[in-house]
Order: structure tokens, then C-alpha cells, then sequence
């Protein structure tokens, strides 16, 4: 659960503050966003290429600085983000969050 900050940000994120979910030796790191709520994978090629990924930066942060302003709905028919595939898919499958993907 260490709070970090990632530059630049995933694709579709705008935000840099995120928490670490999981770590997978074949998919990377999983980080939740505060901001979205969304979770979002970052593959090990930026930790391990610097020519491919020059700008790629990730670093501990304070964790003061984590604050979740937007969380998923439960309940009302809604998804949480769930991620499925663990053990048997190539690369990590993200269900979108229904609530979002409906605006």
C-alpha cells in the first residue's frame, strides 16, 4: 500500500498520486488513483528501458497525499474495477466502471 507518484501519468489518468494495489512479475504494478478511482496497470518495460520510456519517473511519496475524492459506486447495479485473469491472462484485464463508462 505505499503511496507514490508516476510521471508521466498512465494513459486516460491525469493524476501522478496513486497507491500500490498489487505487484505481478508478469504484468508490473497495479495502481489505484485517487482522483478517477480507477486502477491501472504499469507494465516493468518503463522500469527496465530508459532509451523507450526517458521520462518515466516513480517514487514514494507521502501518503498524506493520497486522498480518494471520487470512489465507485457499489451497489445500485454498478461495478466495482475488478481486475480478472490473475494466473492465467498475458496482461491484466481491467472491467471499466460501469457508473463512468455510462457518462
Amino acid at each position: 500500500g505505499d503511496v507514490v507518484e508516476i510521471t508521466p501519468p498512465p494513459i486516460d489518468e491525469r493524476e501522478t498520486i496513486a497507491k500500490v494495489v498489487s505487484v505481478n512479475d508478469e504484468w508490473g504494478i497495479e495502481l489505484l488513483f485517487s482522483g478517477s478511482g480507477s486502477f491501472k496497470w504499469v507494465e516493468w518495460e518503463p522500469f527496465t528501458c530508459r532509451v523507450k520510456h526517458p521520462e518515466f519517473r516513480i517514487a514514494r511519496v507521502d501518503e498524506g497525499l493520497f486522498e480518494m475524492t471520487q470512489r465507485p459506486e457499489e451497489g445500485k447495479g454498478g461495478y466495482d474495477n475488478v481486475t480478472i485473469g490473475q494466473g492465467w491472462l498475458k496482461k491484466p484485464y481491467v472491467l471499466p466502471n460501469k457508473n463512468l463508462a455510462d457518462s
